[in-house]
């Protein structure tokens, strides 16, 4: 049994597949996906209905899923957009638009289903490994976590935003401080390419803060990949 988690993959099914080939993710192992799976690239959709599909990958919420979430309504008149939010979430800045459109495509029933996924997904989850406790999510964490274990419909829609959104390596409005950390927990997130906060282009480690995101969605930074770490011994993949 082996526990990996990997973060922002943003539509590249490609590396995806080639992580799951990379690591030989078996029924024993679990893969912890930090949200952000969909946008920017084609395949968002196709990479949410293969997680949705095995049950030793874990889906959380990113601000990505997040965005679909509140765009998209399953009504009893049926599916219902929000045209706002769907400004937001297919402007040029966010990168919605491609899977907006592939969405659109789907059955009624489909849609559904990666809507409950969505919404049933994951937040944030505390596991201890090897007697050390990782604490996982998107960006942050919750005020005071009671619980090792969130789903997004658990909190209060604020709170799941400030969770996914919310980072110690962003400034201005989204900006935590890290006296918001547990400085007896380590902290795993995405959310943030390492590019473009730390200048580098491998996981990034500030005392009990891991950040995971390489850049996959941009094919722009230098040494973009999707990174992925064993928690089991800290060994660390990158697929290009």
């Amino acid at each position: 049994m082996a526990y990996y988690v990997c973060s922002d993959i943003h539509g590249r099914l490609d590396r995806y597949r080639r992580l799951l080939e990379t690591i030989r993710l078996s029924a024993q192992d679990t893969l912890f996906v930090l949200g952000d799976v969909i946008d920017r690239n084609p395949d968002g959709i196709a990479i949410l209905q293969d997680m949705i599909d095995r049950d030793n990958v874990e889906l959380f919420l990113g601000n990505h899923e997040l965005f679909l979430y509140e765009t998209i309504a399953d009504r009893k008149e049926g599916f219902v957009t929000d045209a706002y939010m769907k400004s937001i979430w297919c402007s040029p800045n966010n990168g919605g638009s491609i899977t907006y459109q592939a969405f659109c495509k789907l059955a009624e029933k489909e849609k559904r289903r990666i809507l409950k996924a969505v919404q049933n997904s994951t937040l944030l989850r505390i596991v201890d490994v090897n007697g050390i406790k990782y604490h996982l999510s998107h960006s942050f964490t919750l005020p005071v976590p009671e619980l090792s274990y969130y789903r997004f419909q658990d909190v209060p829609i604020g709170m799941a935003k400030e969770v996914v959104w919310k980072s110690v390596f962003r400034m201005g409005e989204y900006h935590a401080r890290y006296q918001a950390f547990d400085p007896k927990m380590r902290y795993i997130v995405g959310h943030v390419p390492v590019q473009r906060v730390h200048r580098i282009s491998r996981i990034f480690k500030y005392c009990q803060i891991t950040d995971i995101d390489c850049g996959c969605a941009y094919s722009f930074l230098e040494g973009n990949s999707l990174a992925c770490l064993r928690l089991d011994d800290m060994e660390e993949y990158y697929i290009f």
